[in-house]
């Protein structure tokens, strides 16, 4: 699929839409605003996700879905404060750099999403002090 076509669809436009007003959001608060169904919204967000404009997390017992993009890693780091407390804890130590393995324990959370946020946060490593100042704050 050309990264033009993702956009014809309107479930798919509907959900970047949402993305793009909020930066990030729980994936079962993204289904019920928008009034899709989960396999439906699975889907969507699936396709979104390998054509690399949105991301999707599980933390927990949670999905978060944001926009890969500086505003969507803030809002997804905000939405996960009370779990990035510990990482912000370290951060302001003067260490950003976690293991997957921190992470894992950090956000209760699978090797596989300790990896990806590992590597989101290496692509946003520049603005992690000042989104931990506000989630400390």
């Amino acid at each position: 699929m050309r990264r033009g076509e993702l956009f014809n669809n309107p479930y798919r436009r509907k959900i970047i839409e949402y993305l793009a007003a909020k930066g990030a959001a729980r994936v079962s608060d993204l289904i019920r605003e928008l009034g899709l169904s989960k396999a439906n919204a699975s889907w969507h967000l699936d396709v979104l996700s390998r054509h690399g404009i949105v991301g999707v997390l599980k933390v927990g017992k949670a999905s978060y879905a944001f926009m890969n993009n500086e505003k969507g890693f803030t809002a997804l780091l905000e939405l996960l404060a009370s779990s990035v407390r510990g990482f912000c804890q370290i951060v302001g130590r003067g260490s950003s750099s976690l293991s997957e393995r921190d992470l894992m324990g950090l956000l209760d959370t699978s090797y596989d999403s300790a990896k990806k946020l590992a590597g989101i946060i290496a692509s946003y490593h520049a603005i992690i002090p000042e989104i931990c100042r506000r989630v400390l704050a």
